[in-house]
């Protein structure tokens, strides 16, 4: 393409095959060259949507890390409190341990709908359970579920945009 002279440009754009000699002194085809173009524009075009497959891909990857480091965050949280050397803190926390068991660290090892499910179900079961659980001693657990729903929500508007 170096070396197209005002003429052969203008023949590509209006679509007229006409030869020219370019600034090399090589004769050229406008319509040879427009389908170089249009062959390069769209191997342009394929290049750009692959990178923006793989850019929502890596987009949806770091969602999810955080999203996991949360998930293990409630769970060493769980296990600690059911080790509190305070009674009313580890009873409470046991209580938490009976819902949580049902799920574990395996959810995160599920593929990325499965484990929205279960985070979301894991979620639910709390709140539905909130009276059983004494929320005063288990107040780290309030926040870090908090987290855990912001990180998911993050998660599904990622997934969801692409």
């Amino acid at each position: 393409m170096k070396g197209l002279n005002l003429i052969l440009i203008f023949a590509l754009l209006l679509g007229t095959n006409s030869c020219f000699v370019d600034n090399d002194g090589k004769l050229v085809s406008s319509r040879e060259k427009r389908k170089e173009l249009e062959q390069g524009i769209n191997d342009v075009q394929k290049k750009l949507e692959q990178t923006e497959k793989e850019l929502k891909r890596v987009k949806r990857t770091i969602v999810d890390a955080k999203r996991d480091s949360v998930y293990r965050s409630l769970h060493y949280l769980i296990l600690a409190g059911t080790h509190h050397p305070d009674v009313k803190t580890r009873e409470a926390m046991q209580k938490v341990e009976k819902i949580y068991a049902n799920y574990g660290l395996r959810v995160i090892g599920k593929n990325w709908q499965e484990q929205s499910k279960d985070i979301i179900a894991l979620t639910n079961e709390f709140e539905k359970n909130k009276d059983s659980i004494n929320t005063t001693i288990t107040i780290d657990l309030k926040d870090i579920l908090n987290q855990l729903n912001t990180a998911q929500g993050n998660f599904q508007t990622q997934y969801e945009a692409n």
